[in-house]
């Protein structure tokens, strides 16, 4: 009988213990936005990783922040969100980390992002502190300055915080995670340890949202398959309750799938990056149509995003011809094993479960 409750008593131990391991969070950011699209459902986009620096600063300084988004924006601008992976710190001055790659981009910047459509910034990532802790409080001061919202990084637990926006009587959130080796104190980007990740999706769903994407920083850079940490990843995500999960930081895209009847882009590759890199052809948007009941479609729309290819310069083009059919072709047969496939509908991909 004593053995009995000393091994109860070691459970409760450490079932307590594992809770004590993720800090209360704080409520989301809730606002209300004005939809942009007609009807019923909200039509969501998510590009990829966007870095206005680099070796594409001669054609920004000489077209302007705008110059990037010139084809994209008329998509942007049809969607009632636009989430991007914003991997520049936008600040005037910039205190550099010291490593290999590291960018900053002018506050200007961020201006011309919301005049493109885009309106929601992802900072989970590797660059988030680019210019340190004060380089990450002036671009998240500045972001909300430009009148955009932002999600995954910021002080303490403020990190963790999630977003949710209403609209057409639907309350559609988004958490954002980049993995990170080791947890920051003070400023920082969400880290998705397995029992924070499934607390925060399981607040969210509970109380705040009705919809929610799910969305990682994750990968290896230019590698095209899935690691198994990121299929885990994204299993445990949808186990805890998301409806979709995004991925992005290889700088290319890659195969998509569902698990339990939900989608999974685990890469959207490049949306404006400004490095001189050819391995980062292709990119794409994925493009979510959601009602009251959940997510209805899923369409992917593939870009040409090869900066030093005279057909680009620095600004992305969208592929809605045969070379972008023939990309979503070969993405859907990568895509299969993954329990997915990608329909060509004159201009775009329509991703299903495959049979």
């Amino acid at each position: 009988m004593r053995a009995r409750y000393a091994l109860i008593a070691l459970l409760s131990a450490m079932a307590l213990a594992s809770c004590a391991k993720v800090p209360k969070t704080p409520e989301p950011v809730v606002a209300q936005i004005e939809p942009r699209t007609s009807g019923n459902d909200a039509v969501i986009v998510f590009g990829g990783d966007t870095m206005l620096d680099d070796l594409g600063l001669p054609f920004l300084m000489k077209y302007g922040y705008s110059y990037p988004f010139a084809e994209t924006s008329r998509i942007f601008r049809d969607a009632d969100i636009v989430m991007v992976n914003l991997e520049a710190p936008a600040v005037r001055k910039c205190r550099r980390v010291v490593k290999r790659y590291s960018y900053y981009a002018w506050p200007e910047s961020l201006v011309a992002m919301k005049d493109a459509g885009i309106n929601v910034l992802d900072l989970a990532n590797n660059h988030a502190l680019d210019c340190r802790s004060e380089g990450l409080k002036g671009n998240i001061k500045n972001i909300e300055s430009a009148g955009l919202f932002h999600v995954g990084a910021g002080k303490g637990e403020q990190a963790y915080r999630g977003l949710v926006l209403e609209l057409k009587g639907m309350r559609i959130g988004f958490l954002a995670y980049w993995r990170q080796k080791r947890e920051r104190e003070g400023w920082k980007a969400a880290r998705p340890s397995k029992n924070r990740l499934v607390s925060d999706i399981k607040r969210m769903k509970r109380h705040y949202c009705d919809v929610l994407f799910v969305v990682f920083h994750w990968g290896k850079n230019y590698h095209f398959g899935i690691y198994a940490s990121q299929k885990r990843l994204a299993q445990i995500a949808i186990d805890a309750g998301a409806d979709a999960v995004v991925g992005h930081h290889p700088h290319i895209p890659q195969p998509v799938g569902f698990y339990r009847g939900r989608p999974i882009v685990y890469s959207v590759g490049n949306l404006a990056f400004g490095t001189g890199n050819n391995r980062a052809k292709n990119g794409l948007l994925a493009r979510f149509r959601v009602s009251k009941k959940g997510i209805e479609r899923v369409e992917l729309i593939p870009l040409l995003v090869q900066n030093r290819n005279p057909k680009v310069l620095w600004q992305t083009r969208v592929l809605s011809d045969a070379r972008g059919k023939g990309f979503i072709d070969r993405l859907s047969s990568a895509s299969r094993k993954h329990g997915a496939r990608i329909s060509w509908e004159g201009g775009f991909g329509v991703m299903t479960q495959s049979r």
